[in-house]
């Protein structure tokens, strides 16, 4: 697995936006208006995350796939769910911030203090991310499915019931956002009991109902189409 799924950076005006659970941790700048900033690792939402701004902000990140680990979080398992701030660890990034460097200089600077920071996860991750299904977890080459609950909590920080979670529920929000399909069918075909399961399921990660997310479909399809975990098996496995 790749340790680096994608750079990018976001500008919010003064308010609250909720973001979508997508599987990752990122490292990310926060800029705001009044020239603070401070660099933090996000934890792995469980849920949606609202984002209150006190101004207008920019946020320049980096995103990891799971698994991949840092120093800091050698401390404990749960530093994978929480935010950290780590500007001490990227002293040349930080440096920068304070001498007004250009964002797209940070953004570089950024990106390669990352790659040197960041220790990859096992290569066995790929390919549980790829047999992912929705109703049980594949043995991989000699892990019993014992063993790979419990690594996956070590390495990634969540259970399997998470990732297994979360892909279905992703999945259905694409559904929504991509076609007519009756809500009933979207729900079976993705793997839930029935619409009133979906329904939970989409308010507890996305707080929103299948017939909000469709209703808005224009202004939410950026949040489920962003690149995530499962980017590269929706296609073909999700």
């Amino acid at each position: 697995m790749e340790q680096i799924i994608c750079s990018w950076t976001a500008y919010l005006k003064k308010g609250t936006e909720s973001i979508f659970p997508d599987g990752c941790r990122d490292i990310i700048v926060i800029l705001g208006k009044d020239h603070s900033s401070n660099i933090i690792c996000s934890g792995l939402d469980t849920t949606f995350r609202m984002i209150s701004c006190r101004e207008d902000t920019k946020f320049i990140g980096v995103r990891l796939s799971p698994g991949v680990s840092f120093s800091w979080d050698k401390r404990h398992n749960s530093c994978k769910l929480k935010d950290i701030d780590v500007t001490s660890y990227f002293p040349k990034v930080s440096h920068g911030l304070n001498n007004d460097v250009e964002s797209e200089d940070v953004a570089v600077q950024l990106l390669e203090a990352v790659k040197a920071l960041v220790e990859p996860a096992p290569v066995w991750l790929d390919d549980y991310f790829e047999d992912l299904s929705f109703d049980k977890v594949s043995p991989l080459n000699s892990l019993s499915e014992r063993s790979i609950r419990r690594k996956l909590v070590q390495i990634t920080g969540a259970p399997p019931r998470f990732w297994n979670a979360l892909a279905r529920v992703r999945y259905a929000g694409l559904e929504l956002i991509r076609s007519e399909a009756p809500l009933a069918s979207i729900a079976i075909e993705s793997g839930f009991s029935d619409q009133a399961h979906m329904s939970r399921e989409m308010q507890h990660w996305f707080g929103s109902s299948p017939r909000a997310i469709r209703h808005n479909k224009e202004r939410v399809a950026d949040k489920l189409t962003a690149p995530s975990v499962f980017s590269r098996f929706n296609d073909a496995q999700l």
